[in-house]
């Protein structure tokens, strides 16, 4: 994000006069940030991931993931994606999954696996293990690190995590 150039004109207190070795140093002070910034990538808007539920499968045969309404959102700062998402009592797991997927945007693969823990409401309240892939695309929700399959019924998501991207 550039920064807005303003004129100085304030070199001997009058708020009337200014000097072009002061319009000179103000101007590589800011062509420095914008490099900076540029640099690390820069910080961008919070996006809004439009729902769709076929952004939530389950790579289960016989297992499906029907998910009627989520918050979901990522801002790509540098080289790391923050990704956000809330599904409140609106996922309804069928047959016994071990996996369910959420499909990340186009564009956003991770330079390696890598993720954490997210609360769930399945029944009963728990934390589970996200990890972001690249092959498929996706968020990869596991239920615990013993690969313990996702029992029938409604099911809430509370995710927040970060990864890299190359």
């Amino acid at each position: 994000m550039a920064i807005t150039r303003t004129a100085m004109i304030d070199d001997d207190g009058s708020g009337t006069t200014g000097t072009i070795i002061n319009a000179a140093w103000k101007t590589e002070l800011y062509n420095q940030i914008d490099a900076a910034d540029a640099a690390i990538g820069g910080v961008g808007a919070v996006v809004n991931v439009p729902f769709s539920a076929a952004n939530f499968t389950t790579p289960t045969a016989g297992a499906t993931w029907v998910v009627a309404s989520a918050t979901y959102s990522y801002i790509v700062i540098g080289k790391a994606v923050f990704v956000s998402l809330l599904i409140e009592g609106t996922g309804t797991i069928t047959g016994a999954p071990v996996r369910l997927y959420v499909a990340l945007p186009p564009g956003l693969a991770p330079v390696q696996p890598s993720g954490g823990p997210f609360a769930y409401y399945a029944g009963v309240a728990g934390t589970g293990l996200v990890q972001a892939k690249g092959s498929p695309l996706v968020l990869d929700l596991l239920r615990d690190s013993l690969g313990t399959t996702w029992g029938a019924g409604a099911m809430s998501v509370y995710l927040q995590m970060m990864y890299f991207i190359p």
